[in-house]
């Protein structure tokens, strides 16, 4: 019984009406011991809520509210499921409902059809959506500061349910799962037939996403695959996504300068303000989302580096020249590269020995970055560059 209350409350949401939570203590504990937050509790009371009820509303971060009476209470949820089913198919889906969708099809293999389906369907409207009108006309080579700030959002409301569906999935995902979450990135990469500066921004927001949430589960080959895979680069040609996608990419750090007044890292602190509310589930410390974002731009500009440079060519440059150095992309962590109680600082990438490296970093290097092919003993090759 244990097994199954434990396998319920793991993969389905809950409703609560009525229940004060103060004598049934087996079960009391057995929703406590959850230890996974996938769906939302919801907590319909009539009246004040028992100090057991606001134990367990903290503990499962449960959305509790007032009600008139349980009848009136499920008629009006059951007309609103009603009216969801109801729903155009060509319509699209919304978000909450997407994503609801996508944790119940992430943890049973009966449902892979369907989950394949929800991405394809939600990433073939992205790609048609980002291939049509108003974004084929936006070709100019450099909007003014004045409709960038219009032209951000309308490709952030294109992306809006994708990105909300990805993030869930690089949390979430179990390995044999992850090519999907590539696959959906990949193809919005290869929307991209307008020109100038921003045609690429939705790709650059779904890498950070994706990163960042994977980083969140501590599942490091699902940052570094979209970092390292080939991806379209021009109609001709391919090209690793970390040596393409980056803030100064998109946008000059002259541009970026106009742009956002003075601000060389302007579009950086943008993604980092417009994607704290879709990873707020996985993130949703400040401090916590603050530390993955700076650590994941840090690694995008090193791997910008990893995929241009081999280690022996970094070696015999270094030998050739003492005072070489190497010039890749930043985004807003330059500002504490050192700072106190930062999560990137000089230690990291110059320690000694392989033993003594954080534990983010040997993370990484397990991972396969930067020539390691998972040996945390091959953590040099970018000592004193």
């Amino acid at each position: 019984m244990e097994r199954l209350l434990a396998q319920v409350f793991d993969e389905y949401g809950l409703i609560v009406c009525g229940w004060s939570g103060e004598w049934d203590t087996a079960l009391r504990s057995a929703i406590e011991g959850c230890p996974s937050r996938r769906f939302t509790t919801c907590w319909a009371a009539y009246d004040k809520l028992s100090d057991s009820a606001q134990r367990l509303v903290y503990s499962r971060r449960a959305i509790s509210f007032s009600i008139k009476s349980a009848d009136a209470f499920f008629k009006d949820l059951l007309d609103r499921v009603m009216a969801l089913e109801q729903m155009s198919l060509s319509d699209p889906v919304p978000t909450k409902v997407a994503v609801a969708r996508m944790k119940r099809y992430i943890v049973n293999d009966e449902h892979r059809i369907d989950l394949e389906d929800l991405l394809r369907e939600e990433t073939e409207r992205v790609y048609a959506s980002l291939r049509g009108e108003p974004f084929l006309s936006l070709s100019d080579p450099e909007p003014t500061a004045e409709n960038l700030t219009a032209r951000l959002p309308m490709y952030e409301s294109v992306v809006d349910t994708l990105m909300s569906l990805l993030v869930c999935g690089a949390y979430h995902v179990f390995p044999n799962y992850a090519w999907l979450i590539a696959r959906s990135f990949k193809r919005v990469v290869a929307s991209e037939d307008a020109e100038g500066p921003l045609r690429r921004y939705p790709a650059l927001l779904l890498l950070y996403a994706i990163g960042l949430a994977a980083i969140a589960s501590q599942y490091y080959g699902l940052v570094r695959t979209p970092l390292y895979d080939p991806v379209r680069a021009s109609r001709d040609g391919e090209e690793p996504a970390a040596k393409i996608l980056n803030n100064h990419a998109l946008m000059s750090r002259d541009y970026q300068i106009r742009c956002f007044s003075g601000n060389v890292v302007g579009l950086s602190d943008h993604l980092f303000t417009v994607l704290s509310d879709p990873l707020r589930e996985c993130l949703p410390d400040d401090l916590d989302y603050e530390r993955a974002f700076d650590w994941f731009e840090y690694l995008l500009s090193l791997v910008h580096l990893d995929v241009q440079s081999t280690r022996a060519e970094l070696q015999k440059a270094k030998a050739e020249n003492p005072q070489f150095t190497l010039e890749a992309p930043f985004g807003r962590f330059v500002r504490k590269l050192e700072g106190p109680g930062g999560v990137i600082t000089r230690t990291a990438i110059r320690a000694d020995q392989a033993s003594s490296l954080p534990a983010i970093v040997r993370d990484v290097l397990e991972a396969g970055f930067f020539e390691s092919a998972g040996q945390v003993q091959m953590f040099d090759k970018y000592l004193d560059i």
